[in-house]
């Protein structure tokens, strides 16, 4: 297996992790109020299915990495 591959699958394999975090809100006043109020720290970011996703400021950047964006 080549390099290449091997990021490919690692960077998968770290997004697979991530994602039964991530809590998923159809609205974005939903997701802020989420994040506002939540014992730690948490972002907002939009998500592939629609949906804004909250995740931790940790898991984040691994989301920005997979092609993922903060919701401005």
């Amino acid at each position: 297996m080549n390099d290449n591959a091997t990021t490919t699958n690692d960077a998968n394999s770290q997004i697979q992790k991530v994602l039964p975090r991530v809590h998923r809100f159809t609205q974005r006043h939903h997701a802020e109020g989420f994040a506002r109020h939540a014992e730690k720290t948490q972002w907002v970011m939009l998500g592939d299915d629609g949906r804004y996703w909250v995740a931790t400021p940790a898991d984040c950047p691994r989301l920005e990495g997979a092609g993922y964006e903060y919701a401005d």
